[in-house]
């Protein structure tokens, strides 16, 4: 009795994680050099970073910063789950005032498949920009809420 009482404590501790100390879920490694620990997002942006939504650029996030049109496309879309699907590799022409990077461009195309962005109604925008890079031009809260 006496050996069956200590098994079950010892499989107790082991299973619950008496014994040691575990890092907490927390304490991820932050990739970003300029998101201060304990600030406000911090966990979030890293949370995002680790599922690979978002990726920042060379060691940044950039929390100041505005997203450009067609980074909040690609955004949501690995948000949704709906990137992985995506073909990068074919080329891809829209109309000459609608612009977009070479790398956005497959992941728009998807946006319109799905029905996430409606293209008549972005190429308008486009035309209303004239001289604009719509892809580059900064998302209003309003488009992004359009978008999700």
């Amino acid at each position: 009795m006496k050996r069956w009482i200590s098994t079950a404590a010892i499989t107790a501790l082991v299973w619950t994680g008496t014994g040691w100390s575990v890092p907490a879920a927390s304490a991820a490694a932050n990739p970003f050099s300029d998101v201060a620990v304990g600030h406000w997002a911090e966990k979030h942006v890293v949370k995002l970073a680790l599922q690979g939504i978002i990726l920042g650029s060379e060691g940044k996030f950039r929390p100041g910063d505005s997203i450009r049109r067609e980074d909040a496309v690609i955004v949501a879309l690995k948000f949704m789950g709906l990137a992985d699907g995506v073909d990068t590799s074919s080329s891809i022409a829209f109309p000459s005032t609608f612009q977009v990077d070479d790398y956005a461009k497959p992941y728009v195309m998807e946006a319109f498949k799905r029905k996430l962005l409606v293209p008549d109604e972005e190429y308008e925008l486009a035309n209303q920009e004239k001289g604009k890079h719509w892809g580059k031009t900064n998302a209003s809260r309003e488009w992004v809420a359009k978008l999700l």
